[in-house]
């Protein structure tokens, strides 16, 4: 029996991270990072969801974005509201939480957790 992907090549895209946002004390929206393109050559193809956003109310409250769950993975965590960096995402194919900085000083961002292909064999 011969494979139907000999010579195939299978993409699984990832995400983009969000925007940051500008020292400030004006209230503002600022968009989540996009999710990833629709892969390819698969049997189940799927676009990422994306980030959620983030906003601020004034200069002492704010609101971080929750990074993007999927099948296999959980987004990093809820908001964060104190000046804090963000959240690593776990498992499979989710994004980091935005770092919140309610002040001068930056925060970085949770990581996104890696990617996944599943292969399944099958013999005769």
């Amino acid at each position: 029996s011969q494979s139907r992907y000999v010579g195939v090549t299978v993409t699984c895209n990832g995400g983009l991270g969000g925007v940051g946002q500008t020292t400030g004390t004006a209230a503002s929206f600022i968009a989540g990072g996009a999710g990833g393109a629709v892969s390819t050559n698969g049997d189940f193809n799927t676009a990422g969801m994306a980030g959620e956003h983030a906003y601020r109310v004034s200069g002492t409250v704010a609101r971080s974005g929750n990074g993007a769950g999927g099948l296999y993975g959980q987004g990093g965590a809820v908001g964060l509201t104190a000046t804090s960096p963000g959240v690593n995402a776990g498992n499979y194919g989710a994004g980091g939480s935005g770092g919140l900085s309610i002040g001068n000083n930056n925060r970085i961002g949770g990581t996104g957790s890696p990617g996944i292909i599943i292969v399944e064999e099958y013999g005769i």
